[in-house]
């Protein structure tokens, strides 16, 4: 922790959706986000690295749970070693 997060608080880096569908990524105070999650104003979504291999060749996307993909499927299917499906 650097001398800066010691006296103005620990910053985590988010990404986001924003209000017209683009992902944002924005740098904020753990104490914030902390905060946010216990007020519930906050919900955090979980996502996967999904490796698609099909006729095409291979694609990767990123898919998240309880949206794209079920959270029983991404126990199933998780490489523990690389964290993909």
């Amino acid at each position: 922790m650097s001398m800066f997060d010691k006296l103005f608080g620990e910053k985590v880096e988010i990404t986001f959706t924003d209000e017209n569908g683009i992902e944002r990524s924005k740098k904020i105070l753990k104490s914030d986000l902390e905060q946010w999650e216990r007020d519930g104003r906050l919900s955090i979504m979980k996502k996967n690295r999904v490796n698609i291999v099909g006729p095409n060749g291979v694609r990767i996307e990123e898919w998240t749970v309880g949206i794209e993909i079920e959270k029983e499927s991404v126990n199933k299917y998780l490489d523990k070693s690389s964290g993909e499906l």
